[in-house]
């Protein structure tokens, strides 16, 4: 029996919500998801662990608390699938970070991005000054300007939703003035999920935040789906669009930032990647052009989403690593 998992279960009547996070660290507390193992198996466990937590809680309390209903799992799976992901990529990372700190090349950072809430939490609060000050100068809000007044909206705003990853480079010098900042270190692996561990690939976005410049920092996005239901494929679509018009923009506003940007900086930045089997309609939904090709046809052929990858279990993200880090 899980204490951590016990207290956390918290009963209404005869239902009680799943912890999530407690369940997982519960579970991995002290080690990670076996490489032999798939994602779907993984996720078995859990489920079926989860069950059999909420029957010892509720023999515990003399209640029949209900079992977890797909629905509840469903919004489980998701998060659990992105700590597994999460620690596997980091693993990833941390071997070749090893390699390239010895031999003087760039230290990848795996960055868990939070859900864009405020200017604070948007990706681009990772952006220094100068490229910052470009992005915020774009915004226009009701309140100050009459044009969106007028148009009865509350902002313009360049930035909506972020991915779920994204993906960092720092030069060794770079690293070692940021390395004493971070909750965990890029150049060692991860060896549990517990909860200090979750919270602390949370903490790795505030700790970067003002550090990127795009050229020299900027490697990649990654966004994760537990599905291809057509509207998550639209989501990809639109927020591969999305970061890449960000970026679109900073190489036309160049002149106020970075002068040598340029149109290479759209390529291989937005990767989605797919829990659940990848089929040829998936894929070529998501060879969509980026949406300012339609509109600048001085654009290099640039896609909104650079490449869709399936990933059943470890050794597939090995192989999504392998192919998007150079080695």
């Amino acid at each position: 029996m899980g204490k951590l998992v016990q207290d956390a279960i918290k009963v209404k009547g005869k239902r009680a919500a799943v912890p999530q996070k407690e369940i997982m660290a519960d579970y991995f507390g002290s080690s990670v998801p076996g490489a032999s193992k798939t994602f779907f198996e993984v996720l078995t466990e859990l489920e079926d662990y989860t069950k059999s937590e909420f029957a010892i809680k509720g023999k515990t309390l003399g209640v029949a608390i209900t079992s977890p209903t797909s629905n509840a799992f469903n919004n489980c799976r998701g998060g659990w699938s992105e700590y597994i992901f999460a620690v596997y990529a980091w693993n990833e990372l941390a071997a070749v970070n090893s390699a390239n700190y010895n031999n003087g090349k760039p230290i990848y950072v795996y960055v868990k991005l939070p859900d864009n809430k405020s200017a604070d939490s948007k990706w681009t609060a990772t952006l220094d000054d100068k490229h910052s000050k470009v992005i915020k100068a774009f915004d226009r809000h009701a309140a100050s300007d009459e044009e969106v007044y007028n148009s009865g909206h509350t902002s313009f705003l360049l930035n909506s939703s972020n991915p779920d990853v994204l993906i960092l480079k720092y030069s060794r010098e770079e690293y070692d003035k940021l390395a004493g900042t971070l909750p965990l270190d890029p150049l060692n692996p991860i060896s549990d999920l517990s909860l200090d561990t979750q919270d602390n690939l949370g903490k790795i976005f505030k700790c970067l935040i003002k550090t990127v410049a795009p050229r020299r920092n900027l490697h990649c996005f990654l966004s994760l789906k537990d599905s291809l239901k057509p509207d998550r494929r639209l989501q990809f679509l639109h927020e591969g669009n999305n970061v890449k018009t960000i970026l679109l923009y900073l190489i036309n506003e160049r002149n106020n930032c970075d002068a040598m940007l340029k149109y290479d900086i759209l390529h291989n930045k937005y990767y989605a990647v797919s829990f659940s089997s990848v089929k040829p309609k998936d894929r070529e939904s998501l060879d969509a052009a980026m949406v300012a090709c339609l509109t600048s046809p001085s654009l290099p052929k640039t896609w909104a989403v650079d490449k869709l990858f399936e990933c059943l279990s470890q050794t597939q993200v090995k192989e999504i690593f392998t192919e998007i880090i150079p080695r």
